[in-house]
């Protein structure tokens, strides 16, 4: 087994533990690995099936609004799925309500344009929330670098809150980030509609902030 490999799926997989648990889903029973225990579980199943984590929310996170994800699936694949997209998600377009779940599908492969179109096709045909990233992409926290500004998605509430500060008719107004194209609106699990509210360092007023509304 490449030791390359076995390191990049550690040291990811803890990476988005933590982005998980940020979230407030219960990451406590996946905690417990070393690389070895990769190693193992991956020479189990070469498909990745054996790394597969099913979470749900803990139960003193705060509440979800309605139609937010209260289930995230995360699914690894060592095979290269850019040409086979359509049949890795064929079983998530059975007519099953998705609504309240969100997978996650770790890749070994860059994330380029099939993985945007595909995510956002199965967004506006089944209303799952799918989201691609490549292993060696989240070895480190990606929102978490000095030259990022901090980005945080906004409730409904305060949505509409912005909405009458800003006097805007609409917030289809505000500038826009890119649906699953962005790291940091993939990371946060932005989906189109929703705003994000991003803060940068200012030398003037200390702090700028700026919102921008996902799009595809």
């Amino acid at each position: 087994m490449d030791f390359g490999i076995i390191d990049i799926t550690h040291r990811s997989r803890i990476t988005l533990l933590n982005m998980l648990d940020s979230r407030g889903y219960a990451t406590e029973p996946f905690r417990k690995f070393d690389p070895k225990q990769i190693e193992q579980m991956i020479g189990k199943d070469q498909l990745g099936g054996a790394l597969r984590m099913d979470l749900t929310r803990k139960s003193d996170a705060p509440a979800v609004g309605e139609g937010e994800p209260i289930k995230c699936s995360v699914l690894y694949s060592f095979a290269r799925l850019k040409q086979t997209l359509p049949k890795f998600l064929e079983p998530f377009t059975d007519g099953s309500d998705w609504s309240t779940t969100e997978v996650i599908v770790i890749v070994y492969e860059p994330v380029v344009d099939a993985f945007h179109t595909m995510a956002l096709k199965m967004w506006k045909d089944y209303k799952l929330r799918i989201r691609f990233f490549e292993t060696r992409r989240i070895v480190n926290d990606p929102s978490a670098f000095n030259i990022v500004p901090k980005h945080e998605k906004i409730t409904p509430e305060e949505t509409q809150t912005l909405i009458k500060e800003l006097y805007l008719q609409s917030k289809s107004q505000l500038p826009i980030i890119r649906f699953h194209e962005d790291m940091q609106a993939r990371w946060l699990g932005l989906m189109p509609g929703e705003i994000v509210k991003i803060t940068r360092p200012s030398p003037s007023a200390g702090e700028y902030i700026v919102y921008r509304i996902c799009a595809p």
